[in-house]
């Protein structure tokens, strides 16, 4: 994974300014070719791109000392102090940078306080997500699974009316996450279901890459789904609602 992120205290949308205006740059629309992604999507959520991007100018992967490492990357932002800068030439020397002590935040957050959004996709990384809105469909990235936590806080401040369409990685970490959300959820009486919507693939832009028809059908059935039998209700209704109903007929015999 060539990726990289950084977080500060500070207001980066001038500079988002900047890259957003250089995304007809031909290496950057290329990039976004190869991962499925248009130009018009990667506009809509403020995607720009830096030729020579060197975030907090982190240390080398090589040694202790400071080496500086501007390299062409694609800057998505998930909040005005914090975005993640996708290397994207095919150079393997320093391709991860992690500042020390900065920590990703979630990706495209708003739609969950949108009436109209109905069923939201929960995926991991922010190209997971951008798959899923290119194929039409609303979705979020949770930026690290290390975040699940972190989400459920988000919606216990600003709880949300939409279905939750959990579709992590599905791996040792996508699966902890996913079961950390989902007792959150419940918790908060938030409608959910899981989904596979990758089939073969390990993740939703792998999938959209390879057959985006298929998977585009996959995201129609997932939202025929929550439409069906959300886990949360079910659960509801197998653990709680027969305690409920008993604590009610209890209260009217006394």
């Amino acid at each position: 994974i060539r990726e990289s992120v950084h977080q500060q205290k500070r207001d980066y949308t001038e500079y988002y300014r900047v890259c957003r205006r250089r995304l007809n740059d031909p290496e950057a629309l290329a990039y976004l070719a190869q991962r499925g992604i248009s130009k018009e999507t990667a506009a809509a959520y403020w995607i720009g791109y830096d030729p020579a991007a060197d975030p907090a100018g982190a240390p080398g992967a090589i040694g202790d000392e400071y080496r500086a490492h501007p390299a062409p990357r694609l800057i998505l932002p998930t909040n005005k102090g914090h975005y993640v800068a996708r290397r994207i030439d095919d150079i393997a020397e320093f391709a991860k940078l992690n500042p020390a002590g900065n920590k990703p935040g979630l990706f495209n957050t708003r739609i969950l306080n949108d009436p109209d959004a109905g069923a939201v996709f929960v995926t991991e990384g922010i190209f997971d997500a951008l798959a899923i809105i290119e194929a039409g469909a609303p979705a979020i990235a949770l930026n690290s699974t290390n975040n699940a936590e972190a989400f459920i806080k988000r919606l216990e401040a600003w709880p949300t009316v939409a279905t939750l369409i959990l579709c992590l990685d599905n791996d040792g970490a996508g699966s902890k996450a996913t079961e950390t959300i989902k007792a959150g959820l419940r918790q908060l009486n938030i409608s959910f279901i899981t989904a596979d919507i990758c089939g073969a693939y390990k993740d939703p832009n792998e999938a959209l890459v390879n057959d985006k028809q298929a998977f585009t059908a996959a995201i129609l059935e997932a939202q025929r789904r929550t439409a069906a039998r959300p886990d949360n209700t079910s659960f509801y209704i197998d653990h709680f609602m027969k305690a409920d109903i008993e604590k009610f007929n209890g209260s009217k015999r006394a």
